[in-house]
């Protein structure tokens, strides 16, 4: 198993190599040193047009709303946070290069999964007062990072390889095991770590700090993308549904309004990391999202006083 999973790491490392090269390669070394400056960071970025387009997109999308629009990466850079633009930078690259390969509706699918579940998880986080809600995005839209690199490589055997993957009576870990020597999992954490980003996710993977709400919240918005892909109606997992009710203090009909506004937005964010996903199935106009729950919240209180 670990030589197999060194043959992986090398190769989705030998894929992704020229990502790190220049600017991204600049702002992961300014990013982890103590003397470095918003200016040099700044000038970092700004060496690559497309860097400076993409983070400027991202500042300015609505997972970083705010009122004055950001117009510059100094802006941005202060905005964001000094740590969360190391993570910002590289997930955006990360995506240009899945963007440029994906060939086949996998690497598509996938995407589209881990956009949607990134978005429902900030929203549950941010509407349960978390003071970061963006680092459970990014956390939650590199779970299938390994995933997403290994079926943007897959070439003209994806739908094979899917097939196999796929084949009943073996769990989708055993089925990886079986036919890659490891799993998705494991390859994500062992990128994540040589890159030194995401440590929430991280810890979620090592199984650490499992009182942390916030791994709580990358798990719900993972099963709603996981069953929202099987269906364009409504959530059916009574167990999420019932739990996000207690969270939020909805009603059942309460979350999945919040759960269809939130993937409403899916496309426009990920717009903003340079990825153009088709329509995400049974997306509905006018429903209502995360802005509406203090509406709901106020008329069950009326309810039950």
């Amino acid at each position: 198993m670990a030589s197999n999973l060194a043959i992986w790491l090398q190769h989705f490392n030998e894929q992704s190599f020229p990502l790190f090269r220049n600017t991204v390669h600049d702002v992961l070394r300014l990013t982890v040193s103590d003397n470095a400056s918003v200016k040099s960071l700044a000038d970092a970025i700004l060496r690559d047009m497309t860097l400076t387009a993409r983070v400027l997109a991202v500042s300015n999308s609505s997972l970083y709303r705010r009122a004055c629009p950001v117009e510059t990466i100094t802006q941005a850079i202060i905005h964001i946070g000094f740590k969360r633009i190391r993570e910002v930078c590289l997930t955006t690259r990360l995506m240009d290069a899945i963007q440029v390969t994906q060939a086949n509706r996998h690497t598509k699918r996938v995407l589209v999964q881990a956009f949607h579940s990134a978005v429902q998880a900030h929203a549950i986080a941010k509407a349960c007062g978390d003071p970061d809600p963006e680092e459970v995005f990014i956390a939650a839209l590199l779970y299938h990072l390994a995933e997403m690199f290994f079926w943007s490589f897959a070439g003209p055997s994806a739908d094979a390889i899917f097939a196999e993957l796929n084949r009943p009576g073996r769990t989708p870990e055993q089925a990886q095991q079986d036919l890659l020597g490891t799993t998705f999992r494991d390859l994500t954490y062992r990128l994540l770590t040589g890159w030194h980003i995401c440590d929430l996710l991280k810890h979620i993977f090592e199984r650490t700090d499992r009182e942390n709400p916030r791994h709580e919240y990358i798990r719900l918005g993972l099963k709603i993308a996981q069953s929202m892909a099987m269906t364009d109606e409504e959530i059916h997992i009574p167990l999420v549904v019932k739990r996000l009710s207690q969270l939020l203090e909805l009603s059942p009909d309460g979350v999945n309004n919040f759960i269809q506004g939130n993937r409403d937005g899916v496309s426009n964010i990920a717009r903003s990391f340079g990825i153009r996903l088709e329509q995400v199935p049974g997306t509905r106009p006018g429903a209502k999202g995360r802005d509406n729950i203090a509406q709901e919240r106020e008329s069950r209180q009326s309810l039950h006083s």
